[in-house]
């Protein structure tokens, strides 16, 4: 390799690694500050909604515990209608039984009416009869004692207690119902009970963007999406049957940032769980979509270090072309001296636009 060669090579690489290098780091930092602006949007809406949510499940609990202290709910301990002997499938008629349950459906139903978002009021004592708002058809031989709700309220008789969400189909529409233990004197003497829709608040998940193609889905902590703003075919099922593939990234719990291909799209995402109702809310945005910002920048920094890099090899080969010049002419003349019989009587001169060099004459042992 010449001088030449080799000076070209050395201002490339004074010039050019610099270049690149900024320029790594300039898009590592603009992706990562990408990312992370995503996480905080997404984590600010979710906790938001979990706000809401939270609030509405607290007076839900409220409402709850309000009917199991109401005297007209109390005084329907006993005799009201029971549905255990029934051998087939009867239309439930609170207003011609009983005045106590004549007056408890009516507490229902004029706390249902004034209520949005409530499915279903129920009570049911420990003599097995049972009130319903609204009224429907009740199954043969229906017993509420043995209905899990009804025991889920025994299991905890101060507090109301949440359970776990069902897919109601003719709603289309999520359920949860909240239920407590009815207390006359200080025993235990039925459950009351409430079935709320989550349509309203599972709607403002659906209508959540992040973004242009970001959005988030709801998992209870029963492993069912309750939620999916973009499969609704998703409604209700098991994550691990719908989604593996994210589901396998929710059993690692809450991340930051996780990368995910759904559909054969990437996807960024982050999980955030609800402290007080255990479920979950996801985000998930494309990748493309977070990154543009960032590929855009490199762009631009790809074409201003190819304008410079044009610049600078321009440069590199004047400079390097001048600063070879008086090596070059030095070398040549010590090789012409090499090959004229090692003569050191010979002046060498090496010239340049800015200085000329010349060598003295060395004497020899006869011109002392």
């Amino acid at each position: 390799m010449s001088v030449t060669q080799k000076l070209r090579w050395a201002f490339f690489a004074a010039i050019g690694l610099p270049l690149i290098i900024i320029t790594a780091i300039v898009a590592v930092q603009t992706r990562y500050f990408s990312v992370e602006k995503f996480a905080e949007a997404s984590l600010r809406e979710a906790t938001q909604i979990d706000n809401n949510f939270d609030m509405f499940f607290s007076e839900i609990a409220k409402d709850v515990t309000f009917l199991t202290r109401h005297q007209s709910v109390t005084n329907a301990q006993r005799g009201i209608t029971s549905y255990k002997a029934e051998q087939k499938s009867v239309e439930m008629d609170a207003l011609s039984g009983p005045d106590n349950e004549k007056i408890a459906y009516q507490l229902f139903e004029k706390f249902g009416d004034t209520h949005k978002g409530i499915a279903y009021i129920y009570m049911g004592n420990d003599e097995g009869g049972y009130i319903q708002w609204p009224q429907g058809n009740v199954g043969a031989g229906y017993d509420p004692r043995k209905r899990p709700w009804y025991q889920t309220g025994l299991t905890n008789t101060n507090e109301a207690i949440r359970t776990d969400a069902y897919y109601w189909e003719p709603d289309d529409a999520v359920i949860v119902s909240t239920v407590k233990a009815i207390k006359v004197a200080g025993a235990v003497t039925g459950v009351q009970g409430m079935d709320v829709s989550l349509k309203g608040l599972t709607e403002i998940v659906k209508k959540i963007r992040i973004g242009e193609t970001g959005y988030l889905m709801l998992v209870e902590n029963t492993g069912k999406i309750l939620a999916d703003a973009k499969n609704t075919k998703n409604m209700f099922k098991p994550i691990d049957e719908a989604l593996p593939e994210l589901s396998a990234q929710l059993s690692q719990g809450d991340q930051t940032v996780f990368e995910i291909n759904i559909e054969g799209d990437d996807y960024f995402g982050v999980v955030y769980t609800s402290p007080q109702l255990g479920w979950k809310f996801v985000s998930l945005i494309k990748q493309s979509e977070v990154l543009a910002s960032t590929n855009q920048l490199i762009f631009s920094l790809i074409g201003v270090c190819v304008l410079l890099m044009i610049g600078f090899i321009a440069m590199a080969i004047y400079l390097s072309r001048l600063f070879a010049r008086p090596i070059k002419e030095v070398s040549y003349g010590l090789e012409s001296i090499a090959q004229g019989g090692g003569d050191l009587t010979r002046r060498l001169q090496a010239s340049s636009k800015d200085e000329q060099v010349c060598w003295p004459e060395v004497l020899t042992p006869s011109s002392r």
